[in-house]
């Protein structure tokens, strides 16, 4: 199910890139913005919260996110 608001984040992260800024100054963006990051309130193995240049890429080659289910 698509959640909007993860949608609408997801869809900034990809226009970001595209307009050719850096992974990590997409994570910055973010972070800056106070965007909570996936991980975020405990979940996974992130010691600390926010947005990575990591979690950025992997967003970016999820292919789920351009439809395509293997």
């Amino acid at each position: 199910m698509i959640d909007p608001g993860e949608a609408e984040i997801v869809r900034r992260v990809f226009c970001l890139f595209q307009e050719g800024m850096s992974l990590k100054r997409i994570a910055g963006v973010l972070n800056d913005e106070g965007v909570r990051a996936p991980n975020d309130g405990g979940r996974g193995n992130k010691k600390l919260g926010g947005w990575g240049h990591t979690t950025v890429r992997a967003m970016l080659c999820n292919e789920r996110y351009i439809g395509r289910i293997t």
